[in-house]
């Protein structure tokens, strides 16, 4: 007969508990996985249009694993927290990208490349920006207008898509 231990008893008590912890840990992960669902979409849309790019892969693993030492490709439990989704200026963003790609979508010729182009270059700057300095993150802008050496206040300042002029 083999010998028995007390621990013995335990065992089938510990796998409930350590099977029960495992799948809360999945349940948890998946909930805060749904935090980026939005930006996941988004980014496949991008891809529907552009058509897949490294440029565009480095901005997936940006934002939906982040750029910690060794991260792999896609997001397991190991990589738990997941990073923060972006701030929603930044998928305001994103959907701009894809307006844009989709309009590009409709138009003929060198017109369609040329917003194409200006869509993929967005991509590649975001790409660079959250590989250098963290997941789609705000950059807040300060505007001083000068006329001659004075500061000059009451001016009304407009901005333009910088890939629209690249």
């Amino acid at each position: 007969m083999p010998r028995s231990s007390p621990f013995d008893v335990l065992n089938p008590t510990l796998m409930v508990i350590a099977a029960a912890l495992v799948l809360s840990q999945a349940g948890f992960a998946k909930g805060a996985s749904d935090l980026l669902g939005p930006t996941r979409a988004k980014l496949a849309a991008l891809e529907t249009c552009l058509g897949q790019s490294s440029d565009l892969d480095l901005l997936k693993r940006g934002l939906l694993v982040g750029w910690r030492k060794g991260a792999p490709k896609a997001p397991t439990l190991k990589d738990w927290p997941p990073p923060p989704p972006p701030p929603p200026e930044y998928l305001v963003s994103l959907d701009q990208d894809i307006q844009a790609c989709n309009l590009a979508l409709r138009l003929k010729d060198e017109e369609q490349r040329q917003i194409l182009k200006d869509v993929q270059k967005d991509i590649q700057v975001k790409a660079s920006d959250c590989r250098n300095f963290g997941m789609g993150r705000k950059v807040p802008v300060s505007v001083t207008t000068i006329r001659g050496a004075k500061t000059e206040n009451g001016w009304q300042v407009f901005y333009k898509w910088a890939c629209s002029t690249l």
